[in-house]
């Protein structure tokens, strides 16, 4: 069974195409960090893209602001660009300016969509450690119908994670979830869909420091 690093590697770290943000230079208090407490920060951002895949790669880049105290959507789009690289080792790098967050209830997203406008690549980054974050008790829920899990929330939840006795992989673990999504069990050897059903647990982070 994979584990959670496996989840965030395959969706960030071992992708073709890879995004990532931090702070460029000095805020105006000084400090070099993202953020740990302060009720709002504003920083320069600098964003590097790198493609590694042996071809050329077009596309879009985008890096979105999430709110995790907000219900429905939630989110500012900070950045857009279209991607134009070259082959293997391919970079570019970015200054973004992403104006006055609260780190402690804000997440950024970073995402890499291929000329079809499907997403290659994506980025979840925290502006501050988990344990300094504001998050809703959200009430996040499971329903298994074959092989697939329906996993809704009332609030957006951090780091959602799926667990179960079943032999197999989930499509995608510990994810931000807002709203509900379907994610699809793969299973490894047959008739995997009743232990999945018997055995699906889901639990988030807000749950082990609220």
């Amino acid at each position: 069974r994979w584990k959670v690093l496996h989840y965030f590697f395959r969706r960030t770290l071992f992708t073709d195409q890879f995004a990532t943000c931090g702070v460029a230079s000095r805020g105006t208090n000084g400090d070099n960090s993202v953020g740990r407490t302060r009720a709002s920060v504003t920083r320069p951002f600098l964003c590097g893209i790198v493609n590694d895949s042996p071809w050329a790669f077009h596309g879009q880049f985008t890096l979105k602001a999430i709110s995790l105290t907000q219900r429905g959507n939630g989110s500012t789009t900070l950045k857009t660009l279209p991607l134009v690289m070259g082959a293997a080792g391919f970079s570019e790098w970015h200054n973004v300016t992403i104006g006055t967050l609260d780190p402690t209830t804000t997440v950024l997203v970073a995402t890499i969509s291929n000329s079809s406008a499907h997403v290659v690549h994506e980025n979840l980054i925290p502006l501050t450690s988990p344990e300094n974050m504001r998050l809703r008790a959200a009430n996040v829920t499971a329903v298994v119908t074959g092989l697939t899990v329906t996993v809704s929330t009332d609030w957006p939840a951090l780091w959602v994670v799926l667990t179960c006795a079943a032999h197999g992989r989930f499509e995608d673990n510990a994810f931000l979830l807002r709203g509900s999504r379907t994610i699809d069990f793969v299973p490894f050897v047959d008739e995997q869909e009743e232990v999945l059903r018997e055995t699906i647990r889901v639990e988030h982070v807000g749950q082990h420091i609220l």
